[in-house]
């Protein structure tokens, strides 16, 4: 059976009735728990010449990504999430300071992963997002260059500018984890490249996972990347991972309001995780590029994507998991159940998905 979750628009500032919403389990989830944990780190702006310190991005984002495994935690970055917002005519990200912007950093341990010491090592690709063709490609390069260095991806990031749209080069930059001195067999690891739209409809969207959640290839989210070649361009690119079981996928949206001169991400962070309570491993967030602050200048309010996945249990019946149910205040907007099963619908879906994909191999 497919997984099951429903898009869910909270009211401004309703943190309490989203701290009531219901997450299902995965079907014939095994009671184990994902652990997630974030931290806010501010991250430097690009410099006019990319080239010049393009290390001080990457260490600043590497510093957190040490921090988590302090102990030998063995917590992956899954996501860094910094929403935007329109300003004056451009896009701007929402916390900005002096130096850079304040990041929110994901990290995970899946179910049943032991606490071990992780290693971390960082590619780092320049490139022109507004060119013709397919630019990112020399990013997606550096996905053959981590397996042959035996270095698994746990996500990639670009450095942010000050302002969108910025024309000329971008960074990169593909950060890689494996167990302390431990290097994995990836002889037989392939990643795909997936794209869809950042605003896509929610049962489009929906349709979208279960293509691949029901793909003759056995793939999980390794990472969720948008390239910053926004506002002319709102794709999402999904990276796969070829895996050795099957995984459910599913989505949450929520409607992120918050005060602009104190931001709480307590909105969508009480979110994540109670679906890590459930056994639901987060695989990416992202905002749907339609970030405004009110005329007073006091208030943000954007829409969030959360992605989740977990692994299939196919050895023992799967019972039908239940929708989400809005709380009373969060049904005040329209939703529509975005309940999936495989079967029928999801041969269709993945028939449709496949038609807007651009897929990559490497």
């Amino acid at each position: 059976m497919g997984s099951a979750m429903a898009s869910a628009m909270g009211r401004c500032g309703s943190s309490q009735q989203l701290k009531q919403m219901q997450i299902p389990s995965p079907p014939g989830w095994d009671g184990h728990e994902s652990n997630v944990i974030w931290e806010k780190a501010v991250i430097p702006f690009a410099s006019a010449d990319c080239g010049s310190d393009a290390e001080e991005y990457p260490q600043a984002l590497m510093d957190t990504v040490q921090r988590a495994n302090v102990g030998g935690a063995g917590y992956r970055l899954v996501a860094v999430f910094m929403p935007l917002k329109h300003q004056n005519g451009v896009l701007e990200h929402l916390e900005c300071v002096n130096v850079g912007v304040k990041a929110m950093c994901f990290f995970q341990r899946v179910p049943r992963a032991p606490e071990e010491a992780l290693e971390s090592c960082v590619y780092s690709t320049a490139f022109e997002p507004f060119k013709q063709g397919n630019p990112e490609s020399v990013v997606y390069e550096n996905l053959k260059t981590a397996k042959d260095t035996m270095f698994p991806v746990s996500g990639i990031v670009a450095e942010p500018q000050k302002a969108y749209p910025h024309i000329g080069e971008h960074i990169a930059h593909v950060i890689c984890q494996r167990p302390d001195g431990d290097a994995p067999d990836m002889s037989d690891k392939k990643y795909t490249v997936a794209t869809c739209k950042s605003d896509l409809e929610p049962d489009k969207f929906a349709k979208f996972l279960a293509g691949f959640s029901s793909s003759q290839k056995i793939l999980k989210i390794t990472s969720i990347f948008r390239p910053p070649n926004f506002p002319a361009k709102t794709d999402v690119h999904f990276v796969f991972e070829s895996a050795p079981r099957r995984y459910h996928m599913a989505h949450v949206d929520l409607e992120f309001c918050t005060s602009t001169s104190q931001v709480k991400h307590d909105l969508y962070t009480g979110t994540i995780a109670r679906a890590a309570e459930k056994g639901w491993e987060l695989a990416g967030i992202f905002d749907m590029l339609n970030g405004t602050v009110s005329p007073n200048g006091k208030t943000f309010t954007c829409t969030i994507r959360l992605v989740f996945q977990a692994g299939k249990v196919e050895d023992q019946p799967q019972p039908q998991a239940p929708a989400v149910t809005p709380q009373a205040g969060l049904a005040q907007e329209p939703t529509e159940d975005l309940q999936q099963h495989e079967g029928a619908l999801l041969k269709a879906a993945a028939s449709e998905a496949r038609q807007d994909l651009q897929q990559h191999e490497g």
